[in-house]
Parts: C-alpha cells; sequence; structure tokens
C-alpha cells in the first residue's frame, strides 16, 4: 500500500508525455531513465556505476547520451551488459582506432613506398576557392568502422525506441547552437555526430544539418530524458568545472576555456531540473583524463565505488519503477545476399565492387572485413568506406571522397652541416591528383629545391579486374652537387645533370609485397666545378631493364613496433655509345622488435654497382639520417657498400593519449664498408656512426632533430618528412 501510494505521488508531482519513448504506460510503477553525460575516457566511470546499477536489478526504460555518455549508451541499449563493456573499453586499441587513419600494414604496397620518401602526409587540397584545410586533426572512420562491427546487425535506417531499451543521442547544431536530439536513422551515425568534438573531428552531416558534440548544448541530456516520458532519472556524470585562467594562457587554452564554460553553463541548467527523487552520481576523476583510456580499470573502479555510496537511493527508485522489460539483444550475425553501393566518388563503380569482392560471410570475420575495407580506402583515396546492413537481404558499402579533395599536397624538408662548412639542405613538394581518373589511376609531380634541385612526374595506372596489376611510367630530372674527397683532402666538387625515364610494370601481391620489371632510360652529364684531377666523364646516355621486389608490413615508417620489410633489386644499363654495361645490385632488410617500453630496429643494407670501366658512370651516393647519419647528405660517394645498423627508440609521452603529438628519443649505431673505385683507387673503407635523435610525430608529419659523429665526420641535421 505504501509502495502504491509513493507512486501515485509522484505521478502527480512529475510531468509525463503521452506516448513518449520512455513512458510504457503501466499501471505498476514510474519508468527510469539512465542518463549518461559527455566526458571522453572518462566515460570508463559510467561503466563502472552501471555493474552496481545492473547488481541492484535497478530497471532501465530508457538511456539517453551525450558524446562519449552516448556511444556508452548506445552499446547499452543495444544489449551489451557491463562487463561487455568493459572488455571493449579495456581491451580495444583507441589511439589507433581515434587516429582514423588506414593501418599501414593494409595498404598497397606501392602507397607504403611512396610514403616512404621524404614527405608528409597530405597536408592540404587544392580546389578554385583555394587551399582546402583539414577540417578536424582526426576523422572518423576508424571509430565509423569499430562502432560498426559493435552493432553489425543494426540496420541504418532504424527506430531507436525499438533497441532492447529506448535510446536518444544528443549532438549541437552548428547554425543554431541548439541541442538535436536523435532517435531514429543511423545509430552510428548518431553516435559519431553526438562525439564530434569541434577542432578535433569534422562536423557530422545529418539530415542536412551540420551537428557537433553535443556537450555543446546538453552535456548532461536531462531535459532530453523527461521529455522521452522519463519519470525518474539516474545520472552518471563527469563534467569538470573549468579552471581558473592564468595570465599567461596561450590562444588554444583561451580557446579551451571557451568551450569548457559553454559546457558547464548548461551542465548547472541540467542540474537544476533534477530533484531530490533522481539519483546524480558523480565519481571521483583523480587521476583521469579525457584521453586515459588506458587507464579503463580506474575509470571502473572510480565509478562502482561512487555508485555504491547511492545503494539506498538506487533501491529506492527500484521500489518505484516500473519492472524491467525484456531486454534481450539479438546476437545473429547478419548475412545479407544482396549489395548495394553509394558511391560518390569518381571511382568506377564496378571497380570498387570488384575491389572489395563482397562475401554475405564478411559481417561473421569483422577483422577480415575492416582489412578489405582499409585496402579499398588506401587505393582509391577514401576518407571511407563503410559496410552496413539494410536489412535481412541486403547491405551497403557507401564510398566518400577525401574530406580534402582530389588535388593533395604533401612537403618535405631535410637539412644538415657537418660541423667543417658543408651545408646541405631540401625543400620537397608533392602534387598528387588522387584518384586521377575513375579506374583508380594517380598522377604525382614531385619537385625539391634546394642543394640538389630535381623534378619526377609519375603516372599509376592500375590493371586487371581487381587492379592488382599496374603500369607506372614515369620521367624526372635532377641536379646533384657531387663533392667528391679522399683522406679529408677535397679532389673535387662536381655537378651531375640526369634526365631519366622509367616505365615499370608490376603486381601487387595482397597488401604486403610487389613483383615487377622495368624498362629504364637516361642521359646524364657532368660538370666539373673544382677538381684536381678530372673524372674522364662528361656526357652518357644509358638504356636497360630492371626487376624489383619488395616485402613490407611494417606497423609505421617512422617508428615501427612488428613487422618485416625486404626489398630486392637489379638493373641493367648499357651506355649507348661505349657499349659499356653497368649493372646494380640493391638488397635491404628492416625488422623491428619490442624490448620492454623501448622499440629496436635492425636494418642491413647492401648495394653494388659493376661498372666496365674504372670511371664511376653510375654513382651511389650515402650519408644522412639513418645511412650512416655522421656524414652529411649524400656526402659519401660509392659503388659498393654495406650498411648495417640497429637503432633503439622509446615514447616519451604517453601512448593513451588521443590528440597529443607523441616525441621519440632514439639513438643509432651503424656499421658501414664504403668503397668507390675512382682511375684504378679504391676510396673509402670501414668506417661506425653513432647518433641520437628527438622525434616529434607532428598531425602533418614526423619531425626529426639529432646529430652523429664518427672517426671522421660530425653532423647535425634536421628533417621533416618520414625517413626511410
Amino acid at each position: 500500500m505504501e509502495r502504491l501510494c509513493r507512486i501515485l505521488l509522484l505521478t502527480l508531482i512529475l510531468p509525463a508525455t503521452a506516448d513518449a519513448a520512455c513512458d510504457d504506460d503501466d499501471d505498476d510503477g514510474l519508468d527510469v531513465a539512465l542518463v549518461l553525460s559527455g566526458g571522453g575516457a572518462l566515460a570508463t566511470t559510467h561503466i563502472g556505476a552501471i555493474e552496481v546499477i545492473e547488481s541492484l536489478g535497478i530497471p532501465i526504460h530508457c538511456v539517453v547520451g551525450t558524446s562519449m555518455g552516448s556511444v556508452v549508451g548506445a552499446l547499452y541499449a543495444y544489449g551489451y551488459r557491463a562487463a561487455e563493456l568493459q572488455t571493449i573499453f579495456r581491451d580495444s586499441r583507441w589511439p589507433e582506432i581515434f587516429a582514423g587513419q588506414v593501418n599501414r600494414e593494409d595498404e598497397p604496397y606501392l602507397r607504403k613506398e611512396q610514403d616512404a620518401l621524404y614527405f608528409s602526409g597530405y597536408i592540404a587540397g587544392v580546389d578554385r576557392q583555394g587551399l582546402r584545410l583539414p577540417g578536424g586533426f582526426r576523422h572518423m572512420g576508424g571509430l565509423k568502422t569499430f562502432y560498426r562491427q559493435l552493432l553489425s546487425n543494426v540496420p541504418v535506417e532504424s527506430d531507436f525506441d525499438n533497441l532492447p531499451i529506448p535510446y536518444r543521442s544528443v549532438a549541437t547544431d552548428l547554425a543554431t547552437g541548439q541541442a538535436v536530439v536523435l532517435g531514429e536513422g543511423d545509430l552510428v551515425l548518431a553516435m559519431l555526430a553526438s562525439m564530434a568534438v569541434p577542432g578535433v573531428f569534422a562536423p557530422r552531416e545529418v539530415d542536412g544539418r551540420m551537428l557537433v558534440d553535443g556537450g555543446l548544448a546538453e552535456q548532461l541530456p536531462v531535459q532530453t530524458a523527461r521529455a522521452m516520458g522519463a519519470d525518474l532519472i539516474i545520472a552518471l556524470d563527469t563534467t569538470v568545472e573549468p579552471p581558473v585562467p592564468a595570465p599567461d594562457w596561450s590562444a588554444a587554452q583561451v580557446a579551451q576555456q571557451l568551450i569548457r564554460l559553454t559546457v558547464w553553463q548548461n551542465w548547472l541548467a541540467s542540474r537544476a531540473e533534477l530533484t531530490e527523487n533522481d539519483v546524480l552520481i558523480r565519481p571521483d576523476l583523480d587521476g583521469l583524463s579525457t584521453s586515459s583510456f588506458g587507464l579503463a580499470e580506474v575509470g571502473f573502479q572510480s565509478g562502482r565505488e561512487e555508485a555504491r555510496h547511492y545503494r539506498q537511493a538506487l533501491l529506492r527508485i527500484r521500489a518505484l519503477a516500473a519492472p524491467q522489460q525484456k531486454v534481450q539483444r539479438d546476437r545473429s550475425v547478419p548475412a545479407p545476399v544482396n549489395l548495394v553501393l553509394e558511391n560518390r566518388t569518381v571511382l568506377d563503380d564496378k571497380l570498387i565492387e570488384r575491389r572489395f569482392h563482397y562475401r554475405p560471410e564478411d559481417f561473421a570475420e569483422p577483422e577480415k572485413s575492416r582489412r578489405k575495407l582499409d585496402d579499398l580506402m588506401a587505393f582509391g583515396g577514401l576518407q571511407q568506406a563503410d559496410l552496413a546492413v539494410v536489412d535481412d537481404n541486403t547491405a551497403r558499402l557507401a564510398t566518400r571522397p577525401l574530406d580534402l579533395g582530389r588535388n593533395l599536397l604533401s612537403a618535405g624538408f631535410r637539412a644538415s652541416n657537418n660541423l667543417e662548412g658543408d651545408s646541405t639542405y631540401e625543400l620537397r613538394g608533392r602534387f598528387t591528383r588522387r584518384p586521377f581518373a575513375g579506374s583508380g589511376s594517380e598522377l604525382r609531380i614531385s619537385a625539391e629545391i634546394g642543394t640538389d634541385i630535381g623534378v619526377l612526374m609519375t603516372y599509376y595506372h592500375p590493371l586487371g579486374p581487381e587492379s592488382r596489376f599496374f603500369l607506372e611510367p614515369s620521367i624526372g630530372y635532377v641536379g646533384e652537387q657531387i663533392l667528391l674527397d679522399f683522406e679529408s683532402e677535397r679532389l673535387g666538387v662536381f655537378w651531375r645533370q640526369t634526365a631519366a625515364a622509367q616505365l615499370r610494370l608490376g603486381r601487387e601481391l595482397g597488401d604486403w609485397g610487389v613483383l615487377g620489371i622495368d624498362a629504364i632510360a637516361n642521359a646524364s652529364r657532368i660538370q666539373t666545378q673544382v677538381a684536381i684531377a678530372p673524372l674522364g666523364v662528361d656526357k652518357d646516355r644509358f638504356y636497360g631493364a630492371g626487376a624489383f621486389f619488395g616485402l613490407d608490413t611494417l606497423d609505421s615508417t617512422d617508428w615501427p613496433e612488428r613487422g618485416w620489410q625486404i626489398q630486392g633489386e637489379f638493373q641493367w644499363l648499357e651506355e649507348q655509345e661505349t657499349h659499356g654495361d653497368s649493372d646494380r645490385y640493391r638488397f635491404r632488410l628492416l625488422k623491428p622488435v619490442s624490448l620492454g617500453r623501448f622499440g629496436v630496429l635492425f636494418k642491413a643494407e647492401s648495394e653494388v654497382v659493376e661498372n666496365d670501366a674504372d670511371n664511376p658512370t653510375t654513382v651511389l651516393r650515402l650519408g644522412g639520417f639513418r645511412r650512416l647519419t655522421a656524414y652529411g647528405e649524400n656526402s659519401l660517394l660509392s659503388d659498393d657498400y654495406q650498411i648495417a645498423s640497429v637503432e633503439l627508440y622509446r615514447r616519451l609521452n604517453p601512448s593513451t593519449a588521443l590528440v597529443s603529438v607523441p616525441l621519440y628519443i632514439g639513438a643509432l649505431v651503424e656499421y658501414g664498408n664504403v668503397h668507390l673505385q675512382l682511375l684504378g683507387q679504391d676510396i673509402g673503407g670501414h668506417t661506425v656512426s653513432y647518433s641520437a635523435y628527438l622525434g616529434i610525430e607532428t598531425a602533418l608529419g614526423p619531425l626529426f632533430f639529432g646529430g652523429g659523429t664518427s672517426d671522421e665526420s660530425s653532423t647535425l641535421f634536421l628533417h621533416f618528412g618520414r625517413s626511410f
């Protein structure tokens, strides 16, 4: 009788919304909403509190979430229990997921090869309006694929009331600043829109509106829960009061403070909507941050401990609440037979379908499906490739072009000084049109200016049903300054100009390797600037052929932790006038291993040129970071060398941070056996180089600063762009 009276009393004093999602129209109790605030990794505390709520048998009739709270809320409404949520948040590789980039292991070999030539990633796009800059530091491709796998059988068009527990996601309309409540459509897109933090992620378009993080409008969505018909609210909150500003704050800190104030003000309004019959749980956040996904266990425990303090209040809610509806998640794995393609790129539809090679069982193999999506994105220059269920019989593959467009810019820079007056510098730029046409072809124009100058134009054209074969013609020019030293004496300074054309025909081997052959023609001219003894070579014209193979499964170009890289190449060239041969052999091996908190990189490389005459008609150039670092860039001449090195590196700042700038220190020991046959003399010998560097993984590409020393030379260097 007492319980019935309390129910009648609360029914009179609490607002009710007819036919709302959280209103079961039951006469036997009140409806309870679980309300989850935003907070990034702080949402791990939500999961710990949910564990206690479950253990007490508290019925939940609807769920509302903002930002990362919308993610936890959606998964809970779908049917994941607290223990499953803990596994997801504890074991997932969040930094990689948030990075939103195709895993390097899943990129085609040629993409890996191109990315390793002293260039940054794409820093801007070019269109008729000028430069197009990224909309955020991260894009949401990785998150979208991850959430899609967790919710694999939820159709892209669905009513969120039909989930085991009715659900709402809250985002902010970028045009009006008002809260937008998402209750139907694509559940994954609703989650992404709710957590699109301005400046970190680009806004998400939903039904013609540009949406960003819901915390800017309704950090603790109490009002939305009331509108759904909730009578009682259990609010799990991680909102942090803005700090007192300091006079020395940077512009970025001021901008962040403005966002905090906006969130705090709407949070105060939401908290005022709570009544004494509701429960507000605010865990201890000491030691946690919005990016501390690596401390998930700490977050779980903090949520548990705080929720236990509200045991009696939660039990009172249980006494007043209507019985829990039957919550049973559909665990069936979808296997739609038909695939529809929603292609917004210039790529040919048939090419995409052949390259992706959809199978109904793809949904049962999420890791394999992810790799296929990554392969498609890397091949076609796509921002997104999304596989989702439409209905029991149909799946949808949606492809979207790069946010920066098809005309892309990359950059690179390197400089060195050997402390004896010899300095080199090189600024590189690259324009890429990707894709060039519907076939998936690509045009690259690269240029360098500095101590050396050059330009190279390459056209890549895929062939075959799945575009695994390729044809790659290229033409280029380079002018190089060559310094010839012997026993610390400078014998000469020369300027070599080379114009070259190459036609490459090859075959991709999955995403890990390549085989191919080359046809080569080039003409070179060496001009003496200063010399004690002339080289005796003025002009040469060569033609020839080559063959190459490569294997590359490294997870990173800059600081790898796993995988292999093996390369082999042979070239035969014949001089047009003298018919003298020049044969070139090259082999390279890289193998990283992990040693506790350190990464270790083992490298071995050998290259030999066999010239008919004593004069070096083909000259190899060594020196520079990771190529005998103690010597200036390209300052060592050789026609026969072997290098072996061991590199030790460590990341200094926590790898669990999502939007931080990774900072590395590293040290190398390199052994080189370098020889050059010149006028019957064998120049060169053995050398050992010791070096150290500081590395920063910026949003645009890696930056290296360091120095190296040996018995013969010492060098300082600065590099921007990938280093292998």
